[in-house]
């Protein structure tokens, strides 16, 4: 017998058992047939022997149910502890929750079922039942409503919803159980964590006596949601009718929505420290009128998915966001980033994404918003990336060690050819640069790149990936001009085709005749004359 698994069970053994009910049923059976032939038993003595059976069943039954548990807890699956099962139950459940949110089908995982052991972990386990989906019948509400104990609750509230019987077809009061539904609604409410509320326009009706919509937000209208946390509000359509209702969330943190500023509830929240906004066609009033709400973001993103071309920018005062350290601004014109952010002071930011789409490119007026954006972090990063887009464009990086990363991408509406970048224009900027990474087809003119790393003499690493013709362009640059370009230059990386051997050559000398030489070049091993590049360099740097 394998040993036992938790408390000891004093049962009789299986042979044991076998044997009772065998010598039980010999008896009976002689009894039986006994009391048959005698013609002096009566009809009562003949129905408790049937009674006696049933009882001796009912308990073989039960002990057999029994050895069948012990021998389940002796089994791998029999040992696990209940916190390894619960911790199974609730990755199943991930695939209940899925299902019903996204395809709106609710059905409980195989695993719920396992064993009577394992389906009673699962109704006594509240986070198996904390996510419900509104509207649902009564009897379901019903179920997750006692099951999810008080735990917090995650609930979407898709008014999009049509499938659902909301009343049973048994039901005798309708009034009594709509009241029923809403007191549930109700009670849940202050329970709810994360809330995400899904509609199309509020002027569509749903077929029946009355609008759910309605039904459910008078319930979040009348309510405070006291627990809720995180809010996510999408319409799907675009009605143009105002739901009019206030949203009572004093703990509410974060806001994430895909609508019109017109179709958002009003809110009675001073705590909302993470922002999120995606839609088409904003303009830079209709950001910053939203914006100026919010005085104690922490984090805000703000996707316009099809820019706006042609934005009138009216006077408007400048708002102040004294914690805002993570910013995302995508996609505007040009003109419309750059007045976005002249109207925003973010003194803490640390991590700012900014996204440029332009419609047309005629000339070369962009490269002063992509300047005007990077301009003032220059002087606190160490390192600038720029690189090419596949599609017609660059994305830039700057970088610092103290953790700031502020990222500008510039980007055509056509493909339009887009001319190089000017790094004269960014080195306008004061700035201590130690890193310069540059992964582009087309480097600007000779002159236009002197010009920048004579700005950037405190750079010691560079590393480029281009093509060979490109990259001569800034072995000039360094070799340019009776003075020392980047001085304290140590590390040159290239990714690319292999140089010639002369071109090598002739920058060593160039380097060495101004008595500075390449302390830690690299070269792709797998690149032709990779080792001889490598090899004259350290030998410059061992020539001082």
């Amino acid at each position: 017998m394998v040993d036992r698994v938790g408390p000891r069970l004093e049962l009789p053994s299986a042979e044991y058992l076998a044997g009772i009910c065998t010598t039980f049923e010999t008896r009976l059976a002689d009894g039986f047939h006994a009391n048959m032939l005698d013609p002096t038993v009566s009809y009562e003595k003949m129905g408790e022997v049937r009674q006696s059976l049933q009882i001796m069943e009912q308990r073989l039954m039960q002990s057999i149910l029994v050895l069948k548990r012990r021998q389940n807890m002796c089994t791998p699956i029999g040992k696990l502890p209940d916190g390894i099962i619960e911790e199974i139950l609730q990755y199943c459940s991930l695939e209940m929750r899925s299902e019903w949110q996204n395809k709106n089908t609710l059905r409980s995982p195989s695993a719920f079922f396992l064993s009577s052991r394992w389906r009673r972990i699962a109704v006594c386990l509240p986070a198996l039942w904390s996510f419900i989906r509104l509207p649902v019948s009564l009897n379901i509400l019903r179920l997750f409503r006692d099951r999810s104990a008080y735990s917090r609750l995650d609930v979407l509230f898709d008014a999009t919803t049509r499938n659902w019987r909301l009343i049973g077809s048994d039901v005798t009061d309708e009034g009594a159980a709509f009241s029923e539904y809403g007191d549930i609604v109700t009670q849940l409410i202050p329970r709810i964590s994360q809330l995400h509320m899904k509609y199309n326009q509020w002027d569509e009706g749903w077929g029946w006596d009355f609008d759910m919509r309605d039904f459910v937000l008078e319930q979040f209208d009348k309510t405070q949601f006291s627990s809720l946390g995180s809010l996510r509000i999408t319409n799907i359509d675009g009605g143009e009718q105002n739901p009019h209702y206030v949203f009572d969330a004093p703990s509410l943190k974060k806001l994430s929505f895909r609508a019109t500023p017109m179709h958002l509830p009003h809110f009675v929240s001073h705590c909302i420290v993470d922002l999120s906004w995606s839609l088409e066609e904003m303009r830079p009033k209709d950001v910053l009128d939203v914006l100026v709400h919010f005085h104690s973001l922490e984090r805000c993103v703000v996707i316009n998915k099809d820019p706006y071309m042609g934005s009138n920018t009216p006077l408007l005062p400048e708002i102040s966001f004294p914690n805002l350290h993570t910013l995302t601004l995508s996609l505007f014109s040009p003109g419309d980033m750059k007045y976005l952010v002249d109207h925003l002071d973010t003194p803490r930011l640390m991590c700012g994404t900014f996204g440029i789409l332009d419609e047309f490119v005629t000339d070369d007026s962009w490269q002063s918003s992509v300047t005007s954006l990077l301009g003032p972090y220059f002087s606190e990063c160490d390192e600038l990336r720029i690189s090419d887009k596949r599609l017609g464009g660059y994305g830039f990086a700057l970088t610092s060690k103290a953790g700031r990363r502020i990222e500008v991408s510039y980007e055509g509406w056509t493909f339009a050819m887009i001319p190089a970048v000017s790094l004269a224009m960014l080195a306008q900027s004061p700035c201590n640069l130690t890193s310069l990474v540059l992964s582009v087809r087309s480097f600007p003119p000779t002159p236009d790149f002197v010009q920048a790393l004579t700005s950037w003499s405190s750079l010691i690493h560079i590393r480029v990936h281009t093509q060979e013709t490109e990259f001569e362009k800034l072995l000039t640059a360094l070799e340019h001009g009776p003075n020392i370009t980047c001085p304290r230059l140590n590390s040159i990386e290239y990714r690319s085709t292999a140089l010639s051997r002369a071109r090598v050559e002739k920058f060593r000398e160039s380097r060495k005749y101004r008595g500075m030489g390449i302390h830690e070049p690299s070269l792709a091993d797998n690149f032709v004359e990779g080792v001889i590049f490598r090899h004259l360099l350290d030998e410059a740097f061992e020539d001082e």
